[in-house]
């Protein structure tokens, strides 16, 4: 039987007060994690052993607003690029979706596009994609996702051309790395901030960026 995160949680938390030692691994690392730990073992010792990946990490490039980097969206597909954008917002994809549609019917042909979000992701076509993402994304020009992707999916096809987001503040900033780390191919990352926070507000560029530098997600 399944049980829910918070079973999980004080079953741990007993386990991890009782055991002489216990071995974890977390592919995040992240604050809250640590946090948990701190919580659960009282006064026991922890030791963190971090391992860095030996890969070339993306650099980032900040645009200057959601409209000029949908724009340079549109210029990427009307020149045949395949385009990958992910959003913390699902109007963002939705948006996606709405640009492919007038280029289709301005350049009279197709455009492949698969739309990942929460709205999407019960459909037939969306499971078969994300069963098989690296031989699913080879058919399409614009694959456009929220963080319904999440950590568990990686593409490793060198498919996509460009990579392109924006982010709203709808997810915290080691969310956001999920989010616009599910391509390992990527070498550039072009992202805009919305500033329109539903949650971490206000959605500050240089304090976000900055963690990912701390992290290692950026040179």
């Amino acid at each position: 039987a399944k049980l829910k995160a918070a079973s999980i949680s004080r079953v741990l938390g007993v386990l991890l007060k009782n055991v002489k030692l216990a071995v974890l691994a977390d592919a995040d690392n992240i604050e809250s994690g640590l946090a948990y730990l701190l919580q659960r073992t009282g006064n026991r010792d922890i030791t963190i052993i971090r391992v860095k990946p030996q890969v070339k990490l993306p650099t980032i490039t900040v645009w200057g607003s959601p409209a000029e980097l949908f724009a340079g969206l549109e210029e990427a597909v009307r020149q045949g690029k395949n385009a990958l954008f992910f959003a913390d917002s699902v109007d963002k994809t939705k948006q996606v979706g709405e640009l492919v549609k007038q280029l289709e019917k301005e350049l009279g042909t197709e455009i492949p596009i698969a739309i990942v979000n929460s709205e999407t992701s019960g459909e037939p076509e969306i499971k078969e994609l994300l069963a098989d993402v690296n031989g699913g994304v080879e058919k399409l020009r614009v694959l456009a996702y929220t963080p319904t992707i999440g950590s568990g999916v990686s593409i490793q096809t060198d498919h996509f051309h460009v990579h392109l987001g924006v982010c709203n503040g709808a997810i915290g900033p080691n969310e956001s790395i999920q989010l616009m780390r599910r391509d390992r191919t990527a070498e550039n990352i072009n992202l805009a901030f919305d500033g329109q926070a539903i949650r971490y507000e206000p959605v500050a560029a240089g304090r976000l960026i900055e963690r990912w530098v701390k992290r290692g997600v950026v040179d």
